[in-house]
């Protein structure tokens, strides 16, 4: 299959990463971002990997060779198995940024400006650098738990502003996208996965 250079981050979730002699390595369970100043894009820096023994491992993203709609390739079969600890500059894509709340301000989509959106995806780019850059926001319009969901838009990252390492801190955050990436988990696994992610997140009301 084609390598694509294009994907949202939530699709990654549950990939198998191979090394180049099409060996297991593990597989993803988040994507590594970080935030930079103004309007500039957030770099994706690497992946976190769950080993076959649980151990959750950072793969860098100059290590990847090619993201394919089933799994992902490594240049390389050996990577470090020290244990990943995030830093305080990185932000986790899937365990962070889904459910939080953001504005809109792209004139095309009038309908979202001045209201509260919530991100359900994140669209990645492979640039001519080969930087991988998040691109695209994938937004709806936030209506509260028993509101019928409305429809999802896709919106360039420089109309999105509400994704700072500040806002990702405060309270307040859903978890209807995030409980998506458990679904075709075990109830081990999916116990391992919870007890991952920050302490913000494993404390939600589920608003």
């Amino acid at each position: 299959m084609a390598a694509v250079s294009k994907v949202f981050a939530a699709r990654l979730a549950g990939l198998v990463v191979l090394g180049p002699d099409g060996e297991s390595i593990g597989r993803v369970r988040d994507v590594v971002l970080t935030i930079r100043m103004g309007r500039q894009q957030p770099r994706v820096i690497g992946l976190v990997v769950e080993l076959p023994t649980r151990k959750r491992i950072f793969v860098p993203m100059l290590r990847v060779t090619a993201i394919e709609p089933g799994a992902v390739t490594l240049t390389t079969g050996n990577v470090s198995l020290r244990r990943f600890n995030q830093r305080p500059t990185e932000v986790l894509a899937l365990a962070q940024v889904l459910d939080s709340k953001v504005r809109v301000s792209d004139p095309e989509l009038p309908e979202l400006a001045g209201v509260d959106s919530v991100v359900v995806d994140l669209g990645i780019e492979l640039t001519r650098t080969r930087d991988w850059l998040v691109a695209r926001v994938a937004v709806r319009q936030h209506r509260g738990r028993l509101a019928r969901r409305s429809a999802v838009h896709v919106v360039q990252w420089q109309h999105i502003s509400g994704l700072t390492a500040a806002t990702l801190a405060m309270p307040g955050q859903g978890v209807s996208q995030l409980l998506l990436q458990f679904e075709d988990m075990r109830a081990a696994d999916v116990a391992l996965a919870l007890r991952e992610l920050p302490e913000k997140r494993r404390n939600v009301d589920g608003n």
